[in-house]
């Protein structure tokens, strides 16, 4: 695993989330946090390290699947969740998130400069999921995972991100009892959980 290429930038990303994310993914956030958005980053941060429900609403593209894409990866990196469920109205949907979040894994270069102890082993894969099978570092194997609904982040020594679980789940599937190498989900996220068929539906 290479040297952090700026530790200092990295140690402020991870104090600051908004830093974090107009850093790191600058092609998503290129204008300025309006309030509601820096609200919702907020609520979402409370309730990763403090509990509890919080639901919030805003209008088709106000960036709110961008905002829980881009924050579980900060949550993940910061060692602040170790198993994220993402929950959407369907598994495709759940899956298209979670495609999302490994596509910043596999090649946002300036995530891989700051925390390599995650991003490099990933890119080693090559788009290969089958090597993580038998990949080590140090001797050591990674117990990398990199399926189509969930992924495990590489064990390395030292690093706090070591086998943090992301996976995903469609309302329409089981979500009772979802468990990874005995661990449960410590938080779960439901973006719209609303389909056209259910919008219309009283019942539902």
């Amino acid at each position: 695993i290479p040297a952090i290429v700026n530790r200092r930038r990295r140690s402020r990303a991870l104090r600051d989330p908004f830093y974090f994310l107009r850093t790191y993914f600058p092609e998503r956030y290129y204008n300025k946090f309006t309030t509601d958005q820096r609200e919702r980053i907020k609520l979402i941060l409370h309730r990763v390290t403090h509990g509890g429900d919080q639901a919030f609403a805003a209008p088709r593209g106000d960036g709110k699947t961008t905002d829980i894409e881009s924050l579980m990866i900060y949550c993940g990196l910061k060692g602040l969740v170790r198993f994220p469920l993402i929950v959407a109205a369907t598994g495709p949907d759940a899956r298209r998130i979670l495609a999302n979040i490994k596509y910043e894994f596999e090649t946002n270069s300036q995530l891989r400069d700051d925390f390599p102890d995650v991003c490099v082993p990933i890119h080693a894969l090559e788009g290969a999921p089958q090597r993580a099978n038998m990949q080590t570092v140090n001797g050591q194997r990674t117990m990398l995972h990199w399926a189509q609904d969930h992924i495990i982040l590489p064990t390395v020594e030292g690093s706090i991100a070591s086998g943090c679980i992301f996976s995903t789940r469609g309302l329409d599937a089981a979500i009772r009892g979802v468990r990874y190498r005995n661990t449960r989900p410590d938080v779960v996220i439901v973006d719209d959980p609303e389909t056209r068929e259910s919008a219309e539906s009283e019942a539902q």
